[in-house]
């Protein structure tokens, strides 16, 4: 204690630190495990109820803002160049969804000659296809067949098949994640008279609802229905969005409740054992708020390792862990937005939670004097 360096409150904390280091062991793995659970949750809340990119990406949903269908006796090329050149509007793909046979399984099938212009890439090895004899396949589908990129697959659309290249793999929840692409020029050698009939209008600098009353207002006689996109994900991402807050309350009640109990019952338990002692150093002169932070600094040590480590392998695996979960649901690598904030946030809360509750709980020092340890 003379020679080491540092004040004396702190290296009596340390002291009391290494004197329980199968105690303090426990603790830090219940901290790790506790900090991993409060960053997964919260990195979950945030991509569900706040930046939602990611969370509608894997249902395989374009993020369009309004999508149109067009009837059978319009021309769909000519009324997409000209919504294209409406007020406000930033671009218009023509993106339909199908349902094909590939190797005699079901599948349902993307078909647009935009695939670049496309805002959500669900293929996440290889490539969308491209030219005619090419398709992308989700991974559900390709365990299914037991085929892969570079691979030749029989595509059935009514009553005509063809042959194409497998030139990527993607995932989705939607539809089971039994998804493909192709190309229209592809969808064509099947069908030579298809043409699409869904449009997907982005926007820039106008309302949803007063775009659609525009294209109503102008080109209602060529369209069978409106929707708005942004509306829609709005609705259907609120029970997710709302048991998503349920899971993080809980995980967050559940985080406080077990902090508080352990030290509690830690910090209950030093004192009894260490009540003569510190009876002895109160009687040299210590106060007790500073015997009550050397038990805090005691503790913050391990508290603070454990958070960070809680923290690293919230960064690094909470992705891994989600894409684990989902899989069976049909998603193979996910990529949810994780900020340094989302992190740091809990793991700050943890230290303050911790250092506060151990600062209660040794209050109890307060009672404790040498002249009733010698009556005793």
């Amino acid at each position: 204690m003379e020679q080491a360096r540092g004040g004396l409150h702190f290296l009596l904390a340390i002291k009391s630190m290494l004197a329980n280091a199968k105690q303090n062991m426990m603790i830090l793995l219940i901290i790790i495990a506790l900090t991993f659970a409060t960053v997964f949750s919260a990195v979950l809340y945030y991509n569900v109820a706040s930046d939602k990119t990611a969370f509608v990406n894997i249902f395989g949903s374009e993020p369009a803002n309004v999508f149109l269908t067009v009837k059978s006796d319009a021309d769909t090329r000519d009324l997409l160049s000209d919504i294209e050149q409406m007020d406000h509007v930033r671009k218009v793909n023509i993106f339909d969804l199908i349902e094909t046979k590939v190797d005699d399984q079901t599948v349902y099938t993307n078909v647009t000659d935009r695939y670049k212009q496309l805002e959500n890439n669900i293929v996440y090895e290889g490539r969308q296809p491209v030219h005619e004899n090419e398709i992308s396949i989700s991974w559900v589908v390709s365990n299914q067949i037991n085929k892969g990129i570079g691979d030749t697959v029989e595509v059935e659309y009514g009553n005509e098949a063809s042959s194409y290249i497998v030139t990527g793999l993607s995932q989705s929840i939607g539809n089971l994640g039994q998804v493909a692409a192709v190309t229209m020029e592809g969808i064509q050698q099947l069908h030579s008279d298809y043409k699409g009939k869904s449009l997907y209008v982005y926007l820039d600098g106008i309302s949803n609802k007063d775009f659609i009353k525009n294209v109503q207002s102008q080109y209602g006689h060529h369209i069978v229905e409106t929707l708005d996109i942004d509306e829609n994900i709005e609705s259907q991402t609120g029970m997710y969005t709302t048991a998503v807050f349920a899971v993080m309350v809980m995980v967050l009640t559940i985080t406080v409740l077990v902090v508080v109990m352990i030290l509690y019952l830690v910090i209950k338990t030093m004192i009894i054992k260490r009540k003569k002692e510190f009876g002895v150093m109160k009687a040299i002169g210590y106060s007790t708020i500073q015997l009550m932070n050397q038990i805090s600094i005691s503790f913050l040590p391990v508290i603070i390792t454990g958070v960070a480590i809680g923290g690293v392998l919230g960064f690094y695996f909470t992705n891994p862990m989600l894409s684990l979960l989902l899989s069976s649901a049909g998603v193979k690598r996910l990529d949810f937005t994780i900020h340094l904030p989302i992190i740091l946030l809990p793991c700050v809360g943890i230290l303050i939670l911790a250092y506060l509750v151990s600062m209660f709980v040794s209050r109890s020092i307060k009672k404790i004097s040498a002249y009733a340890l010698i009556t005793e």
